[in-house]
């Protein structure tokens, strides 16, 4: 599932499935972070972003 994830854009609901949390809990870690998402689907490269911001590989493409 994560490869697929990879090169596509996504939701919040579906970035935070593909972390493994729910999506309050990643609004609660971006916030903690001081990370702002743009409003809408997010690009690979935001997500890619994200997985590293929180300490975790990137999915392969």
């Amino acid at each position: 599932m994560a490869s697929e994830n990879s090169s596509r854009f996504m939701t919040r609901s579906e970035l935070a499935e593909a972390l493994g949390i729910s999506r309050w809990t990643l609004a609660r870690r971006l916030k903690e972070k001081g990370i702002k998402l743009p409003k809408g689907l997010l690009e690979p490269q935001v997500i890619e972003a994200v997985f590293l911001a929180f300490g975790i590989k990137p999915p392969e493409e």
